[in-house]
């Protein structure tokens, strides 16, 4: 079940994959600058010693996988093309995943945050984090999996002492599918929260309840499909009060892929139309409503571009931010530059 998601525009600032984590390097990490180079440049151990290469960058992939031992540098700006504001290179390992990420924080053209990744079953298993680019690792987070890639542990040590702080253990019913999940918030052993998954006749998800260590409700999530599967509705209690705090409607096309969601927080009603070619995803289309009335928030445009090998190339945000109608002058963009090996 993916999550469903909105794009205010504060989130489009942020380059950080989802469990990000890094390991070598110095504080002296150049983006561009000191080096003489573009951003396509060779990353190296994360220094700025300049490390020669047997081929001239090309973005050209090598092989049928048009990720694997590649670079990619995303310039993230806001309002105008040359306002950079942050930058973060990610290199792609011989399978097409990415074995590191590096992120460049304030825009000063220096890796402030690397991130290591590692993989079982085409899963990624483990995030070591250097936050601090300091050459040592301050936060791992490491997945026990199975074969067909699902958790079975949680572990996250967030001071990097050996000691896990975070566990969480998940049980698998006799279908295979999720059926409970433990937590261990504070790593004494004790666990503080229970999840507790209810499938439909179909074996769809139809409930996520999570109680604590007393049996009391902390969240529950109501799942609902429609007849033919395609608009799926969530029905969300954040707090365990029995009321629902987010509403959701998502509709898709059968083919994994989401056509419109709608998102009803009690303050606001979201609604984000999505357009593809060719299997892509090309626009997405957004607006935000009083909730209850017909007072529009706040309005946005996301175009995503490609280039010939299907990977990203750009993607530009625009922003109605005072409801007029109109588009603002305020923008932001990702620009992609790729260098494969």
């Amino acid at each position: 079940m993916r999550a469903f998601m909105f794009f205010p525009m504060y989130l489009v600032l942020g380059c950080t994959p989802e469990d990000s984590t890094s390991l070598d390097g110095d504080d002296d990490v150049v983006v561009d600058g000191d080096t003489g180079g573009d951003t396509g440049g060779d990353t190296g151990d994360a220094s700025d010693e300049e490390t020669e290469t047997d081929e001239p960058a090309s973005p050209e992939p090598k092989g049928d996988n048009v990720y694997a031992n590649c670079t990619v540098d995303v310039q993230v700006g806001v309002n105008s093309p040359d306002n950079i504001t942050r930058t973060s290179r990610s290199i792609y390992n011989a399978e097409g995943l990415v074995g590191e990420f590096y992120q460049d924080e304030n825009g000063d053209t220096k890796f402030e945050s690397l991130y290591q990744y590692g993989y079982e079953f085409g899963v990624r298993v483990y995030v070591g984090a250097d936050l601090n680019a300091d050459g040592a690792v301050d936060d791992v987070t490491t997945l026990t999996i199975n074969e067909d890639g699902q958790r079975l542990r949680y572990e996250r040590d967030i001071d990097a002492d050996g000691t896990p702080d975070q566990i969480t253990v998940y049980f698998l019913n006799e279908a295979g599918q999720y059926a409970r999940a433990e937590t261990d918030t504070d790593g004494d052993g004790v666990v503080d929260s229970v999840a507790r998954y209810t499938y439909d006749e179909e074996g769809r998800l139809s409930m996520l309840e999570v109680v604590d260590a007393d049996g009391a409700q902390l969240q529950t999530l109501t799942y609902g499909y429609s007849e033919d599967g395609l608009t799926i509705y969530l029905d969300w209690d954040t707090d365990g009060d029995g009321v629902d705090d987010r509403i959701s409607v998502e509709v898709t096309d059968g083919e994994g892929r989401t056509l419109r969601e709608t998102i009803d927080d009690g303050q606001y009603v979201y609604e984000t139309l999505f357009t593809y070619r060719d299997g892509r995803l090309v626009q997405q289309d957004g607006t935000a409503y009083v909730s209850g009335t017909d007072d529009l928030y706040y309005g946005f445009e996301v175009s995503h571009t490609y280039d010939e090998w299907g990977r990203d190339s750009a993607i530009d945000y625009a922003y109605d931010i005072d409801a007029d109608g109109e588009r603002d002058d305020s923008s932001a963009h990702h620009r992609y530059t790729w260098d494969c090996q």
